[in-house]
């Protein structure tokens, strides 16, 4: 049944923008209310995670070819079924730290 799916919160303690070439601790959290075995991972559309299979991995933010930066969308996944997956995403703007 979907409301007993496990679903991912990302938590909103992280900074809405960094330079780039840093990096960022995030948080995640796995609301399971039927305490079934999940796998998990965040992604993102630039950069690189150290421990992406954990909930709290630290995101290397990726250098911006952009002068006025971009933004990094960053995506927790959480999939308890063959089919059945939820996802929550946030973003974050990269300052570009050398528009030269």
């Amino acid at each position: 049944h979907p409301k007993d799916r496990a679903k991912p919160t990302i938590v909103r303690q992280y900074p809405r923008k960094v330079n780039e070439g840093s990096i960022v601790r995030l948080e995640g959290v796995i609301h399971n209310p039927t305490c079934q075995v999940v796998c998990y991972f965040w992604s993102a559309d630039k950069g690189w995670f150290e421990d992406a299979d954990t909930l709290t991995p630290i995101f290397h933010v990726p250098d911006s070819d952009r002068r006025d930066g971009e933004t990094v969308t960053i995506k927790l996944m959480v999939y308890d079924g063959p089919e059945s997956y939820s996802y929550e995403q946030i973003r974050i703007r990269i300052i570009n730290t050398d528009p030269t």
